[in-house]
């Protein structure tokens, strides 16, 4: 009798087990195609997760309910990674607009900026973050050289130039002089560079804000963004913000301690 009973009750637990897990794997099913309808809502491509989505089901049915699970949680990382890279695609392009009408030679940096965006729409996202780095070291490179010349311009044309030809004769003198120039020079250009960097990072944010917009936009506005899609973006640029901010307020400490 006491075997019958125990029987029974290996039954009825496995029976349990077996319910909590098909109703899991369902779940993850459901959860993996609102991942999909999300992105498709966004205009972002969705053609791998489907493909994941159509073997996710093939496992329900054949009852692998932990791989089941398992390519659900790849379909959510894969969107995740998308609404991120998309998110960062608009930043670079606001900024390589900005950049474009302040004269900077953008020119390299927005040919790799199209190659991110191909590499994007074709699901590549590993290959879309090298070009988007890439592009980033373009476009900081650019500023850079773009701020240097201006500044070595203006330098050279208001001090050094008009000084050594007034005073090319006190050799003695002028050296004194150029080497007193050179100190004031060099703190002249590191508050430029420190400018520089100060206003790299006020755009940044800038971007961030518009990004926020944006999603609020299209969470309250287009309705096009689920509740945990939203949540997700704000957070992500909440935390990026707060990162700008910090970096801000150091470089602008270090300003006043050069004036």
């Amino acid at each position: 009798m006491k075997k019958i009973f125990a029987f029974i009750f290996v039954l009825l637990l496995t029976s349990t087990v077996f319910a909590q897990t098909y109703d899991e794997a369902l779940n993850a099913i459901n959860s993996a195609e609102n991942d999909i309808q999300d992105m498709i809502d966004a205009n972002l491509s969705a053609a791998y997760v489907s493909d994941i989505l159509i073997v996710a089901k093939d496992a329900l049915t054949s009852k692998k309910y932990d791989v089941v699970i398992q390519k659900a949680e790849i379909i959510a990382e894969r969107k995740n990674k998308a609404f991120e890279i998309s998110d960062i695609l608009l930043s670079l392009n606001m900024r390589i607009s900005e950049d474009f009408s302040q004269g900077i030679g953008v020119a390299t940096a927005n040919e790799t900026y199209n190659l991110a965006l191909i590499e994007f729409k074709n699901e590549n996202y590993d290959r879309a973050n090298m070009y988007i780095d890439q592009t980033y070291t373009e476009l900081n490179d650019a500023e850079a050289y773009t701020s240097l010349v201006r500044a070595r311009a203006v330098s050279l044309r208001n001090n050094i130039f008009y000084f050594i030809i007034d005073n090319w004769k006190q050799i003695f003198i002028g050296s004194l002089i150029t080497l007193s120039v050179g100190f004031v020079l060099y703190r002249r250009y590191y508050r430029i560079y420190l400018k520089r960097k100060i206003e790299n990072y006020v755009k940044r944010k800038r971007m961030i804000n518009r990004l926020i917009k944006k999603a609020q936009e299209d969470r309250y506005n287009k309705k096009i963004l689920s509740v945990d899609t939203y949540k997700l973006k704000i957070n992500q640029y909440k935390e990026k913000e707060s990162e700008i901010e910090n970096t801000i307020n150091i470089l602008r400490s270090k300003l006043r301690r050069f004036h």
